[in-house]
């Protein structure tokens, strides 16, 4: 028997999107790939983490319940040391430094499938009796016949997520002009043309629901 987790999030940003234009996205410090990006302006929570040499940025979705935050470190390379500077304290600790402010947020479209096999960790974590002939299952079926011969050969954790502009039209470079909506006033410009991490957070509860990290928006 194969037990399968399912969790797919697909949630419409509070402020969409309102332009996409094709720019280079730097998977490596010499390497980079041309992408479709999604660019808007607003009011956004944001915070230079300078303990991470990072910037911050926190993007809501409608309903007022859950929140991406985009981690873009400074650096273009050596995301996976990156990566294990980050705990669930640290984050929870950051989103009580940021401030809004007026920003340009220029994010690339970008959208994954991960399929994990969770036998071996489960096992390893002490849960392994579900997989051996000794396994009782008396809630999956009916028969005393047919639960005596029940036991689970892997469970499979399956996650996705897609990250677009939702709706806007897409623009060719030429045709869309990056100036200065605020006038000379001093803005943010996040803008994440490189290797970043990301968490989807139930802000009602803290719960992270999502951590990810994207090299190459184009895969």
């Amino acid at each position: 028997m194969l037990m399968l987790n399912a969790v797919y999030f697909r949630g419409l940003w509070r402020k969409p999107f309102n332009r996409t234009l094709p720019l280079p996205f730097h998977v490596s410090a010499d390497e980079s790939k041309t992408t479709d990006f999604m660019l808007t302006d607003g009011l956004y929570y944001f915070y230079e983490a300078k303990e991470l040499d990072a910037k911050i940025l926190r993007i809501p979705y409608k309903g007022k319940q859950y929140a991406m935050t985009v981690i873009l470190p400074n650096s273009k390379s050596g995301i996976d040391s990156f990566v294990r500077q980050i705990n669930t304290v640290l984050l929870h600790r950051i989103k009580w430094l940021m401030d809004e402010v007026e920003c340009r947020v220029i994010l690339p479209k970008f959208h994954f499938d991960m399929t994990n096999e969770l036998k071996e960790s489960l096992v390893k974590l002490g849960i392994s009796q579900i997989f051996t002939s000794e396994a009782s299952l008396p809630s999956l079926a009916r028969g005393q016949g047919v639960q005596n011969r029940l036991q689970v050969s892997n469970v499979i954790q399956k996650a996705g997520i897609i990250v677009d502009e939702k709706g806007s039209t897409a623009y060719a470079a030429s045709e869309v002009s990056l100036v200065n909506k605020f006038g000379d006033d001093e803005f943010v410009m996040f803008n994440a043309n490189h290797p970043f991490l990301f968490t989807i957070e139930d802000e009602t509860t803290g719960a992270i629901l999502f951590t990810g990290k994207v090299v190459d928006p184009t895969q």
